[in-house]
């Protein structure tokens, strides 16, 4: 990565910028309580977001997969610059890092003797339009009006702003904007990628463009009660974009139109209304338009986690896009189907220096007969995390759990699933022990993330599944059939444990109920409420947002919605303490955006209040239910709030019909949707 000589000093601070915003794990112990700030969220207007407060720190964010900006309150790049993040743009060696980039919003206004953005700014507001995907900046500051308009293309790596300043005044006035389309050139591990920027400034008195330092320059005079317009559009690919900003504009309503045709409409209080859209908004749009890359736990907004994919994808963001957005939950799935071949050299690796146990390992057929997926997968799909966190063995089970659901929905082949499934088998087979008749898991990683040990019961599960499954016949799969004499799970006398020598004393976040929900395990969710008892308030209070919306979720499926609501509400309200409904991945720090804290709400709302269910089977005692691919079933059976008089889900995907569902407190009612026609 590098600039053409003029910016290569700008450049090298970026990349260091890069670096101190790469992390990893967060701290073991959570950090002594602050005192709550108050609240600064938007005010509610169901179908945007919006920031009154220019001093906020927090910048604003588009993207859209395939680029992630963020945009400072006075829509430029900011000072120090903010980010710019390319899914093109990796690190191919090592941990295969995503890259800090220059962000090409950089743009200085003079006008007059007054640089914009450095005065006091009145009447200020920063909106986005959930319905359209602009980004609506205006403020006042002396005597000039500032309104400035930023947008993405949906499905390319394009940016366009329009700036329109009106002076009171007559003045002389100077802009530089962003880099010249030469300057910037980089070559990375997917694409070379190039930067182009067009520039057009309309309405000014007399002026000129020059090329000086890098910059766009524009120098002239504006008159007094006059507007200037300035459009400038960057693209970053192997060609310019010849689109002008009101094309990108006509193709962000068009697309976001088309989008809107499903949507979750509450008859309830309008700021859930609100946090509903925008996180289904931010979901949408963090996904890579053409399958070609899955969504990193922060997506493109930040160098968090390297930007590398982990179960946060299958587990918790594909769920609830699979029947309001299956285009998007197809590229998470595709994705892990098109790094199946590196998976099993994983295993291949993996197999040659396997760990020895209290007992001998499963068999071993041959080096290509399992599947591993990693922890950590980017680019290429290898184990690119250095630490304990590759013993966390449920993600080969993870993925293929949510194969198995993409299927179901007919967003991918059930041949390509029963491939990866008798892979995944192979790896757990050969990963297994058979201890006293019962097939057990040492040494793993529980998803709580702060034990290593034997047998956790949620990676037992999904081992258990694949090998019945998939791999060792005449077994039946304990998530589809309830408890299996074969499978080793950890329990004491009071019931389920979230692995052996569980001392009850405190998890990072969910686990044990994991099994509950969202595997559906029978035993568990039997014994839901005695479960929830013995955990949920031994999960510390600063854990990631997911743990929240799990525990609501169960709740609302225990036939509890007042309690599931209070979660839920606490589980979203505390993490999007940020402008624009930003979700942040902690409490009392700003992270954003965690996409799987956003992801998990939205499946308390689907799979806990709508209690929507995927099954093997047809369920019993469901409001309704449909068939799906491979056997599975689709049903419904709402645990509405108090608050909630009614819900719809406009245009639920399920295969090839569009269907409308109606729940309230008297029962769920199922219609064809009307087609709605773009316009």
């Amino acid at each position: 990565m590098g600039f053409a000589d003029p910016g290569a000093k700008w450049l090298a601070s970026m990349a260091v910028l890069g670096l101190l915003l790469t992390g990893c794990s967060p701290p073991a112990k959570a950090p002594a309580p602050e005192p709550k700030r108050a609240d600064r969220r938007s005010t509610v207007a169901t179908w945007s977001v919006d920031c009154q407060d220019p001093t906020e720190t927090e910048p604003a964010l588009l993207w859209n997969g395939l680029i992630g900006l963020r945009i400072s309150r006075t829509a430029t790049a900011g000072d120090p610059a903010l980010p710019m993040f390319l899914v093109s743009e990796y690190d191919r060696e090592g941990e295969e890092k995503i890259r800090a980039l220059p962000n090409p919003l950089r743009v200085e206004w003079t006008i007059g003797d007054h640089t914009l953005g450095r005065g006091q700014l009145t009447n200020y507001r920063q909106t986005l339009d959930l319905k359209t995907g602009i980004l609506d900046t205006r403020w006042r500051e002396k005597n000039l009006h500032v309104e400035c308009e930023t947008v993405l293309d949906p499905a390319a790596a394009v940016v366009a702003q329009r700036w329109k300043v009106h002076s009171d005044l007559d003045a002389k006035a100077q802009v530089v904007s962003g880099l010249a389309g030469a300057g910037l050139d980089w070559r990375g591990p997917i694409a070379g990628t190039k930067a182009f920027f067009a520039h057009k400034l309309t309405g000014a008195a007399s002026g000129a463009w020059a090329e000086e330092n890098d910059a766009h320059v524009w120098r002239g005079t504006l008159d007094a009660g006059e507007q200037v317009i300035f459009d400038r559009v960057g693209s970053f690919g192997a060609r310019a974009s010849r689109a002008s900003f009101e094309d990108l504009r006509r193709a962000s309503v068009l697309a976001w139109q088309n989008k809107w045709a499903t949507d979750i409409q509450i008859e309830g209080p309008d700021e859930d209304q609100q946090a509903i859209r925008s996180f289904l908004f931010y979901l949408r749009s963090s996904i890579h338009p053409f399958g070609g890359m899955s969504v990193a736990p922060c997506g493109l907004s930040n160098a968090q986690y390297a930007g590398h994919i982990f179960w946060d994808a299958d587990v918790w963001v594909l769920p609830p896009l699979l029947f309001l957005d299956p285009k998007a939950a197809r590229a998470i799935a595709t994705y892990r189907l098109a790094k199946l071949p590196t998976a099993q050299a994983n295993f291949a690796q993996w197999a040659k220096t396997r760990p020895t146990g209290k007992a001998p390992l499963g068999p071993l057929a041959n080096p290509g007969s399992g599947a591993k997926f990693p922890w950590e997968s980017s680019v290429t799909g290898r184990e690119t995390v250095p630490g304990p966190s590759r013993f966390q063995d449920h993600i080969s089970g993870s993925v293929l759990w949510s194969l198995e659901r993409a299927a179901a929905a007919g967003l991918i082949p059930w041949s390509e699933v029963q491939k990866a499934g008798r892979l995944v088998a192979g790896f757990y087979q050969a990963r297994t022990q058979n201890l006293g008749g019962k097939l057990q898991l040492n040494g793993t990683m529980s998803p709580d993330e702060n034990h290593v040990g034997d047998n956790d019961l949620y990676t037992n599960l999904l081992a258990g599944h694949a090998v019945a499954k998939y791999g060792t016949t005449g077994r039946k799969s304990p998530l589809e059939a309830g408890r299996q004499d074969w499978l080793y799970l950890p329990q004491d006398q009071d019931g389920l444990l979230a692995y052996d020598n569980d001392r009850l004393r405190g998890y990072k976040q969910a686990a044990a109920v994991l099994s509950i929900f969202p595997l559906q395990y029978p035993e568990a969710e039997a014994q839901a409420e005695a479960m929830m008892a013995r955990f949920e308030d031994k999960v510390t209070p600063n854990g990631p947002a997911m743990t929240d919306a799990i525990h609501a979720t169960i709740w609302a499926r225990a036939g509890k919605p007042q309690k599931a609501y209070e979660e839920w509400r606490r589980g979203w309200r505390d993490f999007t303490d940020l402008p624009l409904l930003l979700f942040s991945e902690k409490r009392r720090k700003a992270v954003a955006y965690f996409t799987t804290g956003a992801a998990g709400a939205l499946q308390t709302v689907l799979y806990g209040f709508l209690g929507l269910r995927i099954d093997a089977s047809k369920p019993t005692g469901a409001a309704w239910s449909t068939p799906l691919e491979g056997g599975y079933w689709l049903s419904a059976k709402a645990n509405l709030p108090p608050a909630w008089k009614g819900v719809t889900i406009r245009g639920l995907r399920v295969g090839d019909r569009s269907l409308d569902l109606v729940a309230t407190p008297s029962g769920v009612k199922v219609r064809e949707s009307q087609p709605r026609p773009a316009r």
